[in-house]
């Protein structure tokens, strides 16, 4: 019993090789699949590096930076109508 085992074993190898095949299993080349849209315009932000200057002009964060500000200096309401009413 062992010994049909071990014939066996040593067998393995030669079929896999019978067909010719260089992995023993098959001829078929996996082929990548071809990229979407979206990779390859993530690839190519990807490619371009850092951008020179920010994405933003400065004008745009000064004033985005003084609307926060200002949300910041007014008093929390007590419930959530009082976000609607403005008694300014």
């Amino acid at each position: 019993m062992k010994y049909r085992y071990g014939l066996i074993m040593l067998a393995l190898p030669l079929v896999g090789q019978a067909g010719g095949y260089p992995h023993g299993l098959s001829d078929t080349v996996i082929e990548a699949k071809p990229r979407t849209q979206t990779e390859q315009a993530l690839q190519r932000q990807r490619d371009s590096g850092p951008p020179e200057q920010g994405e933003l002009s400065t004008q745009v964060y000064v004033d985005t930076q003084e609307r926060i500000s200002e949300t910041f200096r007014r008093p929390v309401p007590e419930r959530m109508a009082d976000l609607n009413t403005k008694d300014e």
